[in-house]
């Protein structure tokens, strides 16, 4: 009988030591909480952050370039030497001579400081000349590439551009552009990914400055300027919020005019299996020493991580 109780006894204690060692063992296998904030998570945000601003700024010289030769009352007729310029199907108005067509290409030479090939080609769809309220056209990328700072970016795509309240970029008055469509990205990497846009553009009169907004609606919100999958092939969308538009202006630094972020908020979020990780961005410029400064914060389910960028 007493052998009975003490193998009884010697049972019930391994079996706890097992217990206690499972859960042990458990928690060593996971030592880091899902809700945490790690450098994999902060590294893989600030990609995010880099691969949205890198793609925006090729887009938005390639418009600056639309913008140039198609917005007037008649498109220019000279060339620039960053790209090759060719018309198609001139309409004659009461006004004179409308050309609906064009197709820029960029001729892969460096006079912007990196280099630009393929084109894009521009259809006036809507309205007699780009300047009219509610003109609408669609632009349709062709493997417009931008190599710049050792990095490739291939983008193909087609958008469709409105002027809401007519007018052209670079003239005397507010000219706002709605831009609406996809486009596929391939990356240095070779990671091929596809993106929907959807923002309006509110250029300054003599095109001083330009105000970002988002206008798409996703995941419940209508401020999303950009979703889609990353290069790591995860959802991700950006917001940015109405009350804080992106702002873009031309600032003189060391004596060479640039286009230069000034202002504004934007909000990475990427849909992890462990729940949203958000990146928040507020943007600011020191004009006098041409230097931005990001004031990130990273927030994981009630985890906040706060940093500040300068470049």
């Amino acid at each position: 009988m007493n052998k009975k109780i003490i193998l009884v006894a010697s049972v019930a204690t391994a079996l706890s030591l097992y217990l206690t060692n499972c859960k042990k063992k458990e928690a060593d296998v996971d030592p880091i909480k899902k809700d945490e904030i790690t450098i994999v998570d902060e590294t893989a945000m600030a990609l995010q952050s880099n691969d949205n601003s890198d793609v925006e700024n090729h887009l938005s010289d390639a418009m600056s370039d639309i913008n140039s030769y198609g917005n007037g009352n008649t498109f220019r007729l000279d060339e620039s030497t960053c790209v090759g310029v060719n018309y198609a199907n001139s309409t004659i108005t009461a006004t004179g001579g409308i050309r609906k067509k064009l197709t820029i290409n960029f001729n892969s030479s460096n006079c912007k400081g990196y280099l630009r090939s393929g084109t894009a080609n521009v259809t006036l769809t809507s309205g007699m000349k780009f300047s009219d309220v509610g003109a609408t056209w669609n632009v349709s990328f062709d493997n417009y590439t931008v190599v710049k700072n050792g990095k490739t970016t291939i983008m193909n795509g087609n958008w469709t551009v409105t002027n809401n309240n007519g007018g052209y970029v670079g003239g005397t008055t507010e000219v706002t552009h709605n831009i609406t469509g996809d486009v596929s990205v391939v990356f240095e990497n070779g990671t091929s990914r596809s993106w929907t846009v959807s923002e309006y553009r509110v250029w300054a009169a003599n095109a001083a400055s330009l105000k970002i907004y988002g206008n798409g609606n996703y995941r419940g919100y209508n401020d999303v300027v950009r979703y889609g999958t990353n290069r790591n092939g995860i959802t991700f969308y950006t917001r940015i919020n109405g009350s804080s538009p992106v702002v873009i202006s031309k600032i003189n630094c060391s004596n060479v005019e640039t286009l230069k972020y000034v202002s504004g908020s934007r909000i990475h979020t990427v849909e992890k299996e462990d729940g949203l990780i958000k990146r928040i961005e507020s943007i600011s410029l020191n004009e006098s020493t041409c230097i931005n400064t990001y004031s990130v914060t990273i927030e994981k389910k009630d985890k906040t991580v706060t940093r500040t960028v300068t470049f």
